[in-house]
This record gives structure tokens, sequence and C-alpha cells, in this order.
């Protein structure tokens, strides 16, 4: 079903679709908990949830009665991995697929199933709208990713980075975001900022972070924090960025095989900027 950053990357075809037929019904199945901030995309679609799709779609000769949700669409574009999946919807209505590994940038990869069609893409990067202009302008958010091992910078490394930024910029505020998938950091790593957000609701972090300077692996919460205006910067050790980063103005990475070896002084440097230009604009 995909990962946050996985489903905020389908949003510039569905605004893609939107634009070439304003008036279609566009329905985006998606896992559960990723639908209220997807349901913020300009491309205005339904989203419903995945899980209630029924396993046996995964199965050879599934069911009619597990078919008919799938039944009556114009057409179906399909991102799944699963081949018996995409065959079992292809019958149910006319299917168009992709395979969601790309060689190059993921949305131009994906957007060739909408060129089948004759829809050109509109727009390469996912844009999630607010209501409300953001309260806080002294906030930088800083999300360390979830795991241990090689998508995570070492923790130790936030301690100097945010006395250095805090000495250079006294006037910022220190926010971390944690989530389940950063259950293991330890509490002496979140005492080093003014803040600690612990699982705050996803569709509530797009006006908190519209226009602030982040920090971040590559993750599903980083694609969120682009997408909702941030001023990014993004680590990537094992993932290609020429394929997961954002080619946005407001977006920019560092990138080493390994995150460890990865130096403080180069993340400083970025940070510094993106602080800088933030409080002079």
């Amino acid at each position: 079903m995909g990962g946050l950053g996985d489903c905020l990357l389908v949003l510039p075809l569905i605004e893609s679709v939107r634009a070439a037929w304003p008036d279609s019904v566009i329905h985006y199945r998606a896992p559960q908990r990723y639908l209220r901030v997807l349901a913020m995309s300009r491309g205005r679609p339904v989203c419903l949830p995945a899980e209630a799709m029924s396993h046996l779609l995964f199965s050879p000769d599934p069911p009619s009665e597990n078919l008919a949700p799938f039944r009556g669409y114009e057409r179906i574009y399909s991102f799944h991995g699963d081949a018996q999946f995409v065959s079992n919807v292809g019958s149910a209505s006319p299917t168009r697929y992709r395979d969601p590994r790309p060689g190059r940038y993921v949305v131009d990869h994906l957007a060739e199933v909408l060129e089948a069609d004759g829809i050109g893409i509109v727009t390469r990067t996912p844009v999630v709208e607010i209501d409300e202009t953001p309260k806080d302008t002294t906030a930088v958010y800083f999300h360390p990713g979830g795991g241990t091992g090689r998508k995570r910078w070492p923790l130790h490394n936030y301690a100097p980075l945010l006395a250095a930024l805090q000495s250079r910029f006294p006037e910022i505020r220190t926010v971390l975001l944690l989530g389940e998938a950063e259950a293991d950091i330890p509490e002496e790593i979140g005492s080093c900022f003014d803040q600690v957000l612990e699982s705050p609701p996803l569709e509530s972090l797009p006006a908190l972070l519209a226009g602030r300077p982040y920090l971040g692996m590559d993750s599903g919460i980083t694609h969120l924090a682009a997408a909702s205006g941030a001023t990014v910067l993004a680590l990537f050790g094992p993932t290609d960025p020429l394929i997961w980063a954002q080619p946005r103005p407001n977006y920019t990475f560092l990138a080493a095989s390994d995150l460890s070896s990865l130096d403080i002084r180069d993340v400083l440097a970025r940070m510094s900027s993106l602080i800088h230009h933030g409080t002079t604009s």
C-alpha cells in the first residue's frame, strides 16, 4: 500500500487528472492513517481506505463481490507492485499500471501512465493546502527518521548542531517531531530541543511546517514538509536523491552512502542558510 512518502508522490498525478478532467470524481485508495492529509491535495480526491480491499484480490480468481468496488471506473491507475492484484483489478475496469520501482525521479516515472491517455503532468511535486497562516515564525523543525541504521543521521550529532544553530540564531525555537517509528529516541536527545511534539496528527503538520526551516531524512514526514511549503534540508543515505528528492526551490539535500560520514559542519552550513533566508525574507 506504500508509506506516506509514496502516497504523497502520487498527488501530482491526481492533480494532473483533475486538470484534464475537472468534473471527474477521483478515488484514491491509500492507507487509512494517511487519508486526512492526502485529502488536502489540490486534486481534491475522495480518499478511500486501502485496508478495505479484500486480501483475495492478491490471489487468482477472487470472488466477484471482491471486484465489485472496482467496477464502473472509466480508468484505474495502479502503482501496486503485485502483478496478481493488477491483473484482478484490470478485469473489473480498464487499468493502466506502472511499476512503482523507478530508475529516475519517481513522479516523472509514474506519470507515464497518464501520458498514455494523453494527460500531461501539470506539476512534478505534491502540494497540500492549508487554511491558516503559520502562527509560530521562530520554529525550526527536526525529524530524525524512524528506525536505527542507515537511513538515520547519528543522533549524537544533534546536540552540537543545535548548540551551534542557537548560538548563531538565538531567536529560533527548535522543535523535534517524533512518531511511533521514533519510539527508540533517548530522552536525552529530546532534552536538547526547546519542544518535542510526539505523534501529532498528520493533518496538523502542514500548518505548522509551512514556510519554516526543516531538517529530516528521506522519509514520509520530509515529503510532507516539502509539500506543505517548508524549507527543507533532506539527508540521504542509502536511497537515491535523483529518484526521491523533490525538484522544488524550497528543497535541498545532502547525500552520503553512509550517513554517519555526513559532516556536521556541512549540515550546519546548510541549515544556517535556510534559517538566515527564512528570517530575512
